[in-house]
């Protein structure tokens, strides 16, 4: 059975498709007529479905990679859907990793800089911001509770069967060797503990390459984290200004017509005295 949170995510995603196709559908007819009209604007020959997000079918906004497919989404857009449903909602695989892509958003906010007309409605934005900072902030607080841990979040069966793998070749190796017949001095092959030191150091040496891909990471997350923090914190401050603003303004307005009543009822009551 669906919960209320994947029916509003369906719904959403159905609206989405829904105005897509309206917006191609009215602009299917002015697109001549503008660039006859307008010959000195920039065409672009680039496919626009490749920065598109899947789920919202929009132009990306702080584009995401999901390993390891490398589907591209909103940043908003599939946190949210990750928050739901641990697969990829393009290839359904399992998602082991969702990363930052630099590289797009550069090419993306290029692509913006040359077609403005391209870019979101602003209150879009705003809501995916929101969106990509309530993730964050649950993040934050998972990780300050699993301090320590700073892998926990990286799929460990795809990590294991990576080195399963590798361990694999290198038995079947080992058995081939014994079976070719051939004799090994001492100095020719490893001993067992040569063969398990070499490996204690290379899983040393990777264990502290993702620790110091995690920290990277995890710095550069709180950073967005507090700039998305910041921006939300300036817009509520704004409402409250102009909230208070109105209350301000509203009340003056009824006092002006108190006080017009007040004149209208005591300079009616004069006339008829008189």
């Amino acid at each position: 059975m669906e919960t209320n949170s994947t029916q509003t995510f369906k719904a959403r995603r159905a609206e989405a498709r829904k105005l897509k196709l309206l917006y191609r559908e009215d602009g299917n007819g002015l697109k001549s007529s503008e660039a006859d009209n307008d010959a000195s604007k920039p065409t672009c020959f680039f496919d626009e479905s490749l920065l598109a997000c899947d789920i919202c079918l929009e132009i990306m906004h702080n584009a995401m990679n999901v390993s390891p497919c490398n589907h591209k989404f909103c940043a908003g857009c599939i946190y949210e859907w990750n928050s739901l449903n641990n697969k990829c909602p393009k290839c359904r695989w399992n998602a082991a990793d969702i990363t930052r892509d630099a590289t797009l958003n550069s090419i993306i906010e290029q692509y913006l800089i040359a077609f403005p007309e391209k870019r979101r409605d602003k209150a879009q934005l705003i809501e995916l911001d929101e969106r990509e900072l309530n993730h964050l902030e649950q993040w934050d607080r998972k990780r300050d509770s699993d301090e320590g841990d700073y892998d926990y979040d990286m799929d460990d069966q795809f990590f294991e069967s990576e080195d399963s793998d590798t361990f694999e070749v290198q038995d079947e190796q080992l058995e081939s060797d014994e079976d070719d017949g051939l004799e090994y001095s001492s100095s020719d092959r490893w001993s067992e503990n040569d063969m398990i030191g070499s490996f204690d150091e290379d899983d040393d040496e990777n264990d502290t390459d993702r620790q110091d891909e995690y920290i990277s990471r995890r710095n550069l997350e709180k950073a967005r984290m507090e700039r998305l923090r910041r921006e939300k914190e300036e817009r509520d401050r704004l409402k409250e200004l102009e909230a208070e603003r109105s209350r301000k303004t509203s009340a003056k307005s009824k006092k002006e017509k108190s006080r017009e009543r007040r004149c209208g009822t005591g300079g009616g009551n004069g006339a008829a005295s008189l």
